[in-house]
This record gives C-alpha cells, sequence and structure tokens, in this order.
C-alpha cells in the first residue's frame, strides 16, 4: 500500500520549544565552526531553520 505524503495544517503543528534543543559536543563545535561563534546568533539560526 502506497501512502503518499500530505501537507499538514500549520495549526496542529505545536510552536518550537528551545528546551527540546540538546546538541552534542562535536554537533556545537561543528555549528559553531560552519556558521558562527557568537551563541545567541548560533541559536537563532537553528530555530529559524527548524520553523521552515
Amino acid at each position: 500500500m502506497v501512502n503518499p505524503e500530505g501537507q499538514v495544517e500549520p495549526s496542529v503543528i505545536p510552536p518550537l520549544d528551545p528546551a527540546l534543543l540538546h546538541l552534542s559536543d562535536e554537533e556545537h563545535a561543528f555549528l559553531r565552526a560552519a556558521i558562527t561563534e557568537d551563541e545567541e546568533v548560533l541559536n537563532a539560526r537553528i530555530y529559524d531553520v527548524q520553523k521552515r
């Protein structure tokens, strides 16, 4: 049986919870090297990408 993907209504998607973000030391180091050393900017970028 094939189940095609469909669009989800935005109203049923819960808001993002920043408290649920738990990066390993390796993941954190990679993102800091790839994006920015500024922790505030890094977190803002991560949350922005998650919203998409």
